[in-house]
């Protein structure tokens, strides 16, 4: 059974497989709660089911769960530890649980936040200090949701709640 790693290179170099197999991102393979195999497809761009040896897809994107309620201050935090530990837009979807299951709507929910921090920062700190901050976000982010890129694709919710300004505050305030 291939699985992510050392398998799925051995996989690859047999007879040509590199090219049937391509489709299924390694990195991006693991099992849900319920033990089920799920992986990247980058024809797609979304996650699926995988067979149980791990080299096909199976059923649609539907199949999964797409999201997951996730707080802003937790969606930041999942952020930065991915941005922290070189990850990608792919990995945070799947350490998220699925909250989004697609690069454009993660995309979405990024400049959602976006918008939120910045109204923290202006709240706490004041508009010209904020101002200045969020403009020197882009080339050195460390409070706001830059960085991230998406490594296996070209392209890139509504919340049910109130945006909690004091959660968001308590995760950015030290940085």
């Amino acid at each position: 059974m291939p699985l992510a790693g050392s398998g799925w290179k051995d996989l690859w170099e047999q007879n040509g497989n590199r090219s049937v197999y391509e489709h299924i991102v390694p990195e991006c393979i693991h099992k849900d709660s319920q033990g089920r195999s799920i992986g990247w497809d980058a024809l797609n761009k979304c996650f699926r089911l995988l067979t149980d040896d791990q080299t096909d897809f199976t059923g649609t994107p539907n199949d999964i769960p797409r999201r997951k309620k996730v707080s802003d201050a937790d969606f930041i935090k999942a952020y930065f530890k991915e941005r922290a530990e070189g990850g990608s837009l792919e990995t945070l979807i799947m350490n998220l649980g699925y909250f989004k299951n697609n690069i454009q709507g993660l995309r979405a929910r990024i400049t959602d936040v976006n918008k939120s921090i910045g109204i923290v920062l202006k709240k706490k700190l004041g508009a010209a200090k904020a101002d200045a901050i969020i403009a020197a976000e882009r080339k050195d982010p460390k409070r706001m949701l830059y960085g991230l890129k998406s490594a296996h694709t070209l392209r890139g919710a509504p919340r049910g709640e109130q945006t909690d300004y004091d959660a968001i505050w308590a995760v950015i305030g030290d940085l």
